[in-house]
C-alpha cells in the first residue's frame, strides 16, 4: 500500500491554496483541493505559507487587499477549512509560530518591520502584540533551536536581529544583531539538525554563509562562504534553502537561471563542498523536501507548475510535473500518512 504525504501550495497570482497529495512510493503528485483565500479582493505578490507545530492549522498571508492571515484547520485527509481571517498592519513575507504554538511571527519585506500574534487555545490567530522596525527589507523571521531566541533577516541592512523570546505580551526582547558584507541581501536561513550551525542564503550576491550557533547565548562566528551556481547570467537573485532530513545535503535555488544548487554536508564541522546543479522549474521562488527526504518539490512562479524529484545521494530524478494556480511561490510540507 502506498504512503502519502500532503503539501501546500501558495499560488499568488491566483490568491489560491492548492492541497496536493505527494505519492512516497513512485513520486506522483495527485491535486486534492484549490481553494481561494476567503476575503481576498486582489491578489498580492507572494502567498506566504506556514503549518502550525501540531499540523492541525495553516496559517496563510494575503499580501494584497486586504491584507490578512487566514487560519485553516488541517483535516485528516490534509483537506483545508477556513476557520477566520486576522487583519495585519503590513505586507508579510514570511510567516511561522514559535515551537509551542503561542504566537505568529511575521516579517514585512515592504515595510520594514517584523510582528507578532499571539495564537489561541484554539489554534486562531488572535491579537496583535508586537511591531516592531528593522533595516530595510525584513525577509524571514523563524525560531532558533532550544526555543529562546527568534531570528529575523533584513536584506537591505545586510544583518541578522537575535531577538531573546520575551514574555507573553512582548515577546521578541530587545535584539541583538549579527553583521554580513555589504550587498549580501540575507533572504532566507536554515539551522542542521544538530542546532549548531546556520546557513545564510544571500539573495544579492547568491552566498551562503555557515555560521557556528550556540543555542543558549545566541552568539554566532562566521565559518565559511560559498556561492551557488547561478549559470550564464550577470547577478544573482536566490531564493530559498533547506537541509535534507538526513542532514547530509544542502539545496539553494537562484532564480534568474532556475538552477538548484546542491552541497554535501561535512556532519562534523558543517563545511559544505559542492556537489551537483540542477535545473528546475522555470523561477524557482520556494522549495521543499518531504519530511522523509525521499522527494524534493519545488515551485515555478513563471511555469505555474511545480514539480517532483526522488533525492539520491544528492541526485535528483523527476518523477511527476503538475499544473497549479497563477505564480505558484511557497510550497510546505505535512506529515506523511
Amino acid at each position: 500500500m502506498s504512503e502519502y504525504t500532503s503539501l501546500y501550495v501558495g499560488c499568488a497570482g491566483s490568491g489560491e491554496i492548492w492541497t496536493v497529495e505527494l505519492n512516497l512510493t513512485d513520486g506522483e503528485l495527485v491535486p486534492r483541493q484549490n481553494l481561494r483565500l476567503p476575503g481576498l479582493i486582489r491578489e498580492g505578490g507572494s502567498l506566504p505559507l506556514a503549518l502550525s507545530p501540531s499540523g492541525q492549522r495553516l496559517y496563510a498571508a494575503s499580501r494584497g487587499e486586504p491584507l490578512f492571515v487566514a487560519t485553516l484547520d488541517v483535516g485528516g485527509d490534509g483537506q483545508l477549512t477556513h476557520r477566520g481571517n486576522t487583519p495585519l498592519d503590513a505586507s508579510m513575507a514570511y510567516l511561522s509560530t514559535d515551537s509551542l504554538g503561542r504566537y505568529l511571527f511575521t516579517a514585512s519585506y515592504g515595510d520594514n518591520l517584523v510582528s507578532a500574534h499571539a495564537i489561541d487555545n484554539d489554534g486562531m490567530v488572535a491579537r496583535h502584540l508586537q511591531t516592531i522596525a528593522t533595516e530595510p527589507h525584513a525577509h524571514a523571521i523563524l525560531e532558533a533551536p532550544g526555543g529562546g531566541h527568534i531570528i529575523a533577516s533584513s536584506l537591505g541592512g545586510d544583518r541578522l536581529y537575535v531577538f531573546p523570546l520575551g514574555n507573553e505580551s512582548t515577546p521578541l526582547g530587545a535584539p541583538a544583531t549579527v553583521e554580513f558584507p555589504a550587498g549580501t541581501g540575507p533572504r532566507h536561513y536554515v539551522f542542521n539538525s544538530e542546532g549548531n550551525r546556520l546557513y545564510v542564503l544571500g539573495e544579492l550576491d547568491g552566498s551562503i554563509t555557515t555560521l557556528s550557533y550556540d543555542a543558549d547565548s545566541a552568539a554566532m562566528a562566521t565559518l565559511q562562504r560559498v556561492h551557488i551556481s547561478k549559470g550564464n547570467h550577470d547577478g544573482y537573485w536566490a531564493s530559498d534553502i533547506h537541509i535534507s532530513p538526513c542532514g547530509h545535503f544542502l539545496y539553494a535555488c537562484e532564480r534568474n537561471s532556475s538552477l538548484l544548487t546542491t552541497f554535501r554536508i561535512n556532519v562534523t564541522t558543517g563545511e559544505l563542498n559542492y556537489h551537483a546543479e540542477h535545473e528546475i522549474e522555470q523561477q524557482p521562488r520556494g522549495f521543499a523536501t518531504d519530511p522523509t527526504g525521499q522527494f524534493l518539490v519545488a515551485a515555478g512562479q513563471k511555469s505555474g507548475h511545480i514539480a517532483a524529484w526522488r533525492l539520491q545521494d544528492g541526485e535528483l530524478q523527476q518523477t511527476a510535473r503538475l499544473r497549479v494556480g497563477d505564480s505558484p511561490d511557497w510550497i510546505t510540507f505535512r506529515q506523511p500518512r
